[in-house]
């Protein structure tokens, strides 16, 4: 019986331990996000596991290219400028030295959808698109009565259409 009651409180302890922070690196090994080591490859799986966690989202630099636009939720803490290290700290965090680049593309719509939520931060990222959709395309749609919601340290850019070299 002892045996049985330590298990149970073993698993007990295990699903109620704490995260603060879920990771999207590419140098991660992609599978829970919960480390550097194991951090995302996607944006889109760390915001999925930091909501299912109800923690703060830190990206590494790099560009990481978007697929669909995401929805955020409440209270939601997003932080870019991290260096692709294992071992990166919040002292380490610097968005103009490890920018932190999230490609829309030519999708059409945002990145992130914020959609009457509250106390929404995000900060330190590089927004960019090749898309050629017009004025219409935004990286950040904020809507629907949201409130306390904190867009700093961030850049919004556009990249020109590539086109060719004369004669090529």
């Amino acid at each position: 019986m002892n045996e049985f009651v330590s298990a149970l409180i073993g698993i007990i302890a295990l699903s109620t331990v704490s995260v603060d922070q879920v990771y999207v690196s590419p140098s991660g090994n992609n599978t829970d996000g919960l480390t550097w080591a194991t951090a995302f490859h996607g944006v889109s799986d760390g915001v999925n596991a930091a909501q299912d966690n109800g923690a703060d989202l830190w990206i590494a630099e790099g560009i990481y290219s978007i697929a669909a636009a995401k929805a955020l939720y409440s209270s939601m803490n997003i932080y870019g400028g991290f260096p692709a290290i294992v071992k990166s700290t919040a002292e380490l965090r610097d968005p103009i030295a490890y920018p932190t680049i999230l490609d829309r593309g030519i999708l059409a719509d945002e990145i992130f959808e914020i959609n009457s939520l509250t106390d929404v931060k995000i900060d330190g990222l590089t927004f960019t698109t090749t898309s050629s959709a017009g004025e219409a395309a935004y990286e950040v749609e904020v809507t629907n009565g949201s409130s306390n919601i904190n867009i700093v340290n961030c850049e919004f850019t556009k990249v020109p259409d590539l086109k060719p070299a004369p004669g090529q």
